[in-house]
């Protein structure tokens, strides 16, 4: 037990290590809400929907989501690209949820879990989630994203937490006319909660977010800086789980060239657990462009299921989701399929 609580406080703090720098460098011009995906442009541009153009995220958001949405400006082509969605490029709540998730009913649960009395704070996750984007663009293409999660409850006090979440979109974005596949890394989104006073049956943070243009290609970003509040609350109810996340993200600095960013990420979450680990889970990222000439709102409809168990030593999560978009804009997915794998340490 020693050796194994030595070697999560080393991965702490070896994890805080590398991301104290980023929020630092970036200290206020970051781009992203915990899951927020890049923008749609103004007429004449492709977005892409929660994935960047694709961040409590997300996804999305999330699977930004996303989390879970909005769209990717378009590169000057003559004919525009199918768009990423962004909540899906950054969800946060999104399946990035392993962190939300509990493991298990204490009467239910398999001894070989552990005991964790809050998701939220008591568990480092690293939540790896893929999006499958069905019907992108005119074309009606596959897009595909990506999204390494890791989350990270930091103690900055007796009763104070500061939940670190990050998202780093990999997006294979679709050309037009099935002419190839763009490959590549999209915008960084990480978000900081503080939170006060953590309690088994109720956690709630607020802090930055940010969105940071590390796209490699530019159909796969937004080519803007961009920062702005995000909130989260968590209800523990008996086999209930509830709450959600949301914020909003303005570009301050970036390419002249490219579409101002302002976008709205708000990401539900209802789960419910079940006998041995079970539970069934629906957290669509929901986002609004309000910059889009068009359609400013993307909503999905949908859920899923998964498990939480042990692999010998090591607890993970795994689920899948599969979303309708009832509300989208223009060339953004018709259906979306988001799978998780998490693996959990509790702290």
């Amino acid at each position: 037990m020693g050796t194994k609580r030595n070697i999560f406080h080393g991965c702490h703090r070896l994890a805080w290590g590398a991301l104290g720098p980023i929020a630092l460098t970036v200290l206020f011009p970051l781009t992203g809400v915990a899951q927020v995906a890049p923008v749609s442009e103004p007429a004449g541009h492709h977005r892409l929907e929660g994935v960047p153009p694709t961040a409590l995220t997300p996804d999305q958001g999330e699977e930004a989501d996303q989390v879970p949405s909005e769209s990717l400006p378009v590169p000057p082509e003559s004919e525009p690209l199918p768009l990423a969605q962004p909540s899906q490029a950054r969800s946060s709540l999104q399946d990035s949820p392993p962190i939300n998730q509990r493991l298990g009913n204490p009467a239910d649960r398999d001894p070989s879990l552990p005991k964790i009395k809050n998701p939220f704070t008591d568990v480092i996750s690293l939540p790896l989630q893929n999006n499958l984007n069905f019907g992108v663009g005119p074309d009606q293409q596959l897009q595909n994203i990506f999204n390494l999660q890791p989350v990270l409850p930091l103690s900055l006090g007796e009763d104070l937490l500061l939940v670190t979440r990050t998202i780093v979109p990999v997006i294979a974005q679709p050309h037009p006319r099935d002419s190839g596949t763009t490959w590549g890394l999209g915008d960084l989104n990480p978000t900081f909660f503080v939170v006060p006073h953590p309690r088994p049956d109720l956690t709630w943070g607020v802090g930055p977010s940010f969105i940071l243009p590390t796209a490699t290609d530019p159909r796969l970003g937004t080519g803007k800086w961009s920062v702005g509040p995000a909130a989260t609350v968590l209800v523990n109810s008996g086999p209930w789980i509830y709450g959600g996340l949301m914020g909003q993200v303005w570009s301050i600095a970036g390419d002249a060239q490219r579409p101002a960013v302002s976008q709205f990420v708000a990401q539900p979450l209802i789960h419910y657990n079940l006998a041995r680990g079970w539970f069934l889970i629906s957290s669509p990222v929901i986002s609004a462009n309000w910059n889009a000439a068009g359609e400013r709102w993307t909503l999905p409809l949908g859920g899923g299921g998964g498990r939480v168990f042990a692999l010998g030593s090591q607890s993970v999560s795994a689920s899948a989701q599969f979303y309708w978009y009832a509300l989208k804009p223009a060339n953004a997915p018709d259906y979306s399929l988001r799978v998780v794998f998490s693996l959990l340490f509790p702290r």
